[in-house]
């Protein structure tokens, strides 16, 4: 089942297990601008749809015409591959050395996370998993 919305029981408040993802570095050759960022963002969870357990993901991807850089940081926005209404900001600390992630939707705030090491900073950040209303694909567990 493709392209379709995540949506938790209103008695999920608290994940059963929660998942942190580490992504690839964005390594493109003559542009080592991009060096800061990922090569794209997995946010993923759990669902019983119909009494069928099923596994939801939403995968981002960069959009270069976003990247900005000013003395002290370096920022790009990535859009989720089925709704360019989910977005996630990422923000690189040059002084700091560290990596803040923001997930939203039309521009609300839906979460986030980072840190000063890579693995942590993007596993802090796609801990959290999916939204609710989040546009993901699902497949059978």
């Amino acid at each position: 089942m493709k392209n379709i919305y995540y949506k938790a029981k209103e008695e999920d408040e608290t994940p059963l297990h929660m998942s942190g993802f580490v992504p690839f570095r964005l390594e493109l050759k003559n542009f080592p601008k991009y060096d800061n960022f990922p090569y794209n963002i997995l946010f993923a969870g759990d669902a019983n749809i119909d009494g069928v357990d099923m596994s939801g993901s939403a995968l981002y991807f960069p959009d270069f015409s976003t990247f900005q850089e000013s003395e002290k940081k370096q920022s790009m926005t990535y859009f989720n591959q089925y709704s360019r209404e989910w977005t996630v900001v990422i923000e690189y600390d040059k002084q700091r050395g560290s990596w803040e992630g923001s997930k939203y939707y039309k521009g609300e705030f839906k979460g986030g996370g980072g840190g000063t090491e890579w693995r942590m900073a993007f596993a802090h950040l796609t801990m959290a998993g999916l939204a609710n209303g989040e546009r993901v694909e699902f497949e059978k567990i």
